[in-house]
């Protein structure tokens, strides 16, 4: 934290706010699961189920449902803002109410269940780095050179061969996905 004060502080943004939920549904065919998907990506559809799903919370924003398709199972990620709220609870919620609203529409799905793993939450998943969950968050911090040496009782070169030796060959070399370290 002092290197950090001393080189001038670290900025940072939250580039988006979401919370998910990835309800599993299935059908009898495959093309019905594709008929889902054709009838949520209409405008008027998307936004019965938005308005169903945020009759539940005074706080809770539906920003859009992405579908995947497995065989005769669809698994919806709602992808919610959910204000300062972790908002797990009033997702479930509102996912529940809109997969009610849907099984209006498509009477022949089954609810298999409300999470089909897909909202990934507490797993380090691709999904999570590519479409987000959570808040993403960038920041950045320059060093002086001087206080890289007289803080942290090192060079910038140390740090750049610590940091390709661990966090690139290192992590990579073991397929981590999350958790870089630099300590030494």
């Amino acid at each position: 934290m002092k290197a950090l004060s001393l080189s001038g502080g670290v900025t940072c943004a939250v580039l988006r706010e979401r919370m998910t939920r990835a309800p599993v549904v299935q059908f009898d065919t495959l093309r019905r699961c594709v008929d889902l998907c054709q009838w949520l990506a209409v405008d008027i559809n998307f936004n019965l189920i938005k308005a169903s799903f945020e009759s539940t919370s005074r706080f809770a924003r539906l920003l859009d449902v992405d579908v995947t398709v497995a065989g005769r199972q669809a698994y919806l990620r709602f992808g919610i803002e959910t204000g300062d709220a972790m908002g797990m609870n009033m997702v479930s919620k509102g996912t529940e109410r809109a997969l009610a609203t849907l099984s209006e529409q498509f009477t022949d799905m089954h609810v298999v269940s409300l999470s089909g793993n897909l909202c990934s939450d507490k797993k380090a998943t691709a999904v999570n780095w590519v479409k987000g969950r959570g808040r993403s968050v960038v920041c950045e911090a320059v060093l002086d050179s001087s206080v890289v040496q007289t803080v942290l009782k090192t060079t910038v070169e140390a740090l750049v061969h610590l940091n390709v030796s661990k966090n690139l060959v290192g992590a990579l070399s073991f397929y981590v996905l999350s958790g870089i370290d630099l300590q030494q």
